[in-house]
């Protein structure tokens, strides 16, 4: 049984292989528990085990992943009859963990958050309560554990808030400018939380825990009504709308495909040293806002004869603009010198593949 029939998914996990192999014998066999598990990077971090596991002859890998649900037309709903190594577990964590009588669990990547800016926004208080109380109850389960081989904690690039020039790209040495109040806060200050708890549980209870600091991670996955920008442009291509910039354009970021991220993540998890934080992204292909439109736009053409306009308009959300970083963009050399980690999927490529899944899953889906 394949794990995958999507082309670009295949593809993806193939490059992952290729790029992996040589860490996977130490997960191999073991229990990876993968919280946030419907999210678009959890979606990545569960398939790939899975899919190591149709090639690794000896003992699978069982996945264990946690969301607080899984919608129905979630790809998870479909192996959860069939796929004897993938348990689906619906919780929020933040009754603890004790109540689902888990096996022993070697490894754990904790990826549950409300990442996406209309969610926080929307919801500031589940926001904390995701990056804070349910992490903090997921490193008391495991603080009773002895058997942990390694826990990666997934932070934020918004941990650095709106960073000066001069530390563009920015390293991470870098403490952040951070707004403690505002509509971002929710999720900036509790990810930077987050990373103190990481440091207590590491210093005080030896709990073998890694950070990374994602930076613009998109690719399949990322659906598109997900209200980041990639998503919004690519959903305005499939609904052949013209596609809208709720800005002036200017700010600047680097996109890293999630093919990519997850090796760096993966690597972050396995060799990577223990409570001291890590890029991920690329500092490669910094683009402006309204020029990553036209290249999408010019993608879009190219590969399903799209026609619509790069239009501007002012945003209906009160606070869409407050606190945006005007620059966003990752120093990895840190990431190359401890994890020997480079991105390599060029962000032309990337948007290729991002739009070709999503083209894809909505002609499957019959929508208009």
């Amino acid at each position: 049984m394949f794990i995958t029939s999507d082309p670009t998914e295949f593809k993806d996990f193939d490059f992952m292989a290729q790029n992996l192999s040589s860490l996977w014998p130490s997960i191999q066999g073991k229990n990876l528990l993968i919280t946030g598990g419907a999210g678009m990077l959890g979606h990545y971090f569960a398939l790939f085990p899975l899919f190591m596991n149709q090639y690794y002859e000896g003992k699978k890998t069982h996945v264990y992943l946690l969301d607080k649900s899984f919608p129905p037309h979630h790809w998870a709903v479909l192996l959860k009859k069939n796929n004897p190594h993938l348990t689906l577990i619906e919780s929020n964590m933040m009754d603890g963990l004790e109540q689902f009588n888990l096996p022993n669990i070697n490894w754990i990547i904790h990826a549950a958050s409300l990442a996406s800016p209309i969610s926080y926004r929307r919801h500031p208080l589940n926001t904390i309560h995701a990056n804070v109380h349910a992490w903090e109850n997921l490193l008391e389960f495991l603080r009773k554990k002895n058997n942990v081989e390694g826990i990666l904690y997934l932070s934020s690039s918004e941990i650095y808030g709106d960073p000066p020039k001069e530390m563009i790209p920015t390293p991470e040495t870098y403490n952040g400018n951070v707004a403690p109040l505002g509509p971002r806060a929710c999720y900036d200050e509790s990810k930077r939380l987050g990373e103190t708890l990481a440091w207590i549980y590491h210093e005080h209870h030896q709990l073998p825990i890694k950070i990374t600091r994602p930076f613009n991670h998109y690719g399949p996955g990322l659906l598109p009504n997900d209200g980041r920008v990639l998503a919004d442009f690519v959903k305005n291509i499939l609904l052949n709308k013209d596609i809208t910039i709720y800005s002036d354009g200017t700010p600047t970021r680097t996109f890293c495909y999630v093919a990519d991220a997850i090796i760096g993540h993966y690597k972050a998890l396995l060799s990577g040293p223990v409570a001291t934080p890590i890029n991920i992204g690329t500092q490669d292909d910094q683009i402006s806002i309204k020029d990553l439109a036209s290249k999408i736009q010019l993608i879009a053409l190219k590969q399903l004869n799209y026609r619509g306009r790069v239009c501007f308009e002012n945003p209906q959300e009160k606070y869409f603009l407050t606190h945006n970083p005007i620059h966003r963009c990752p120093d990895t050399s840190l990431a190359k010198e401890l994890l020997n980690f480079s991105a390599q999927i060029n962000l032309e490529t990337g948007l290729s593949r991002y739009l070709t899944w999503c083209h894809d899953r909505h002609k499957r889906s019959g929508q208009n």
